[in-house]
């Protein structure tokens, strides 16, 4: 296992950390559903922005003959954890804008980290769009969470 690896493994570990603790808390509530509703959401805009725009790419060398792949197994480890993880979190707990700032702003910082590590580059994103995303994002899902159960 090398160094950048072991970054995009932590993220993964948390994210299910964190989730085992929502459906621990919730388990009266479809939470594994919400789940894969939020990984759905997330990989339409995420088809677009990262597969045909090319907005960024990661580097967590664990698939190394293949850099795409290798690029694709960092989006699977952000996009189908972390942040749908983070947003059924919030959004299932019913968390006010306050704890949905305090996350938009530590995975700001997450990003800001990968990419002085060098693990994780924008072609054309900017920090701004991430802030931005996720928050509407993570209101969205709250939303489907008061209305949908």
């Amino acid at each position: 296992m090398n160094y950048h690896s072991v970054w995009y493994i932590a993220l993964v570990a948390a994210s299910s950390f964190l989730f085992l603790y929502t459906y621990y808390k919730k388990r009266n509530q479809p939470v594994f559903l919400l789940l894969l509703a939020a990984i759905g959401f997330g990989y339409i805009i995420e088809g677009v922005i990262y597969n045909f725009l090319q907005s960024y790419v990661y580097y967590p060398r664990i698939i190394t003959s293949n850099p795409t792949y290798d690029s694709n197994l960092g989006a699977i480890a952000s996009n189908a954890f972390v942040l749908p993880v983070v947003g059924v979190f919030l959004a299932t707990f019913r968390k006010n804008w306050r704890w949905l700032l305090f996350f938009s702003l530590l995975l700001i910082c997450i990003e800001w980290l990968f990419q002085e590590l060098s693990i994780y580059k924008h072609n054309w994103w900017r920090n701004e769009f991430t802030f931005s995303d996720y928050y509407l994002f993570i209101f969205q899902l709250s939303n489907y969470c008061t209305d949908g159960y």
